[in-house]
């Protein structure tokens, strides 16, 4: 992940009230210096928290990345039938010491291990185990190789013809309407937390602000998504937040695939991105983009629609009304993914 995508998510992060401006200032600083060894080998070691050969029952094989929040590495269960069931390899991600010590995000990183280990779906990124190993906090995870999704539609690709993208976003809706029949509702889904697989497969990241229903555990919290992807009903009434938040967030994403870009442009104020959904004034995608049918964009405007009522109510129904969209002609879907990807995991 880029050094810009990781400032981005960790203000996020300061937006959502998760970390302090001081802790976005010290990871900031800890971002670009790690660019700049990184640039300049001259300059330093890798100054990234170590953690030793091991963490709990986990042999560390190796670092896959670093970000503002903790350091990802590559592990292996020390126990060799473990191992085998969890697929060999995973990913071991590891917060910062800082983090690891705060209960804001022992909470958090809880809630994740918790519903990833509840949910077991081929479209959600598997979680195996929570460690707490001294001051370590960790979290053994799937080891995916791919991409994610905001950097195919922003770097690689642009807009994805709607065919593919529609063969693409079938699994995903499925990995979400399966969270939903376990009462889990995402809250915080968008393009950075969804991951490209090899072969076009979408998996789902990051359930650390997500709301099990099912538990009676129903803290919900203003303000909780990303502002360009969250429900109008996030930020003015959380009372009223269920599974049709995500599937707002959805229709956000999939109109992002299609069109190549978000409605409002790149330095809209938080204010205008508010706003502009509050009035329902969101431009069609085939303004952007106009190779679009219009039956698609039809299924894309209802489950953003800002009524709760005319809004898609269920991941089902919005995967059965694109279905029918993708029914309507004969053309072959071949869906392309650039080579050669990384493994990555958030």
């Amino acid at each position: 992940m880029s050094v810009a995508s990781e400032l981005e998510k960790l203000a996020g992060l300061l937006r959502e009230g998760l970390v302090t401006r001081e802790e976005f200032d010290e990871q900031k600083r800890v971002l670009m210096s790690n660019a700049t060894n990184a640039s300049n080998p001259s300059l330093g070691a890798d100054s990234s928290p170590s953690i030793g050969k091991s963490l709990g029952a986990y042999n560390i094989l190796g670092m896959v990345g670093r970000g503002g929040m903790g350091v990802v590495y590559r592990a292996r269960h020390r126990s060799s039938q473990i191992a085998s069931r969890q697929g060999g390899d995973v990913a071991l991600k590891v917060l910062h010491a800082q983090y690891s010590q705060d209960p804001t995000f022992q909470e958090r990183f809880e809630r994740e291990a918790t519903l990833g280990l509840k949910l077991d779906h081929a479209g959600i990124v598997k979680v195996h185990d929570l460690i707490v190993d001294g001051d370590s906090l960790a979290l053994a995870m799937d080891l995916v190789k791919g991409q994610e999704l905001s950097d195919l539609i922003g770097k690689v690709r642009g807009p994805l013809p709607w065919r593919e993208a529609l063969a693409m976003f079938d699994g995903l809706l499925d990995a979400v309407s399966h969270a939903h029949s376990e009462g889990v509702i995402h809250r915080d889904l968008k393009p950075e937390n969804i991951m490209v697989c090899e072969g076009g497969g979408l998996k789902v990241l990051d359930f650390g602000i997500a709301r099990d229903e099912s538990s009676g555990k129903t803290k919900t919290g203003t303000g909780m998504g990303t502002v360009d992807y969250m429900a109008p009903e996030q930020y003015t009434d959380a009372s009223k937040v269920d599974a049709r938040a995500d599937i707002y967030a959805l229709g956000m994403t999939l109109y992002e695939m299609v069109a190549g870009r978000l409605p409002w442009a790149a330095n809209a104020t938080e204010f205008e991105v508010l706003n502009t959904k509050a009035a329902g004034n969101i431009p069609s995608p085939t303004r952007f983009y106009p190779d679009i049918p219009p039956e698609l964009v039809s299924v894309i405007e209802q489950a953003m629609d800002v009524d709760l009522g005319r809004r898609c109510q269920s991941a089902d129904a919005f995967r059965r009304a694109l279905q029918a969209v993708a029914e309507g002609g004969d053309a072959p879907v071949t869906i392309a993914i650039p080579e050669p990807t990384q493994e990555v995991a958030q």
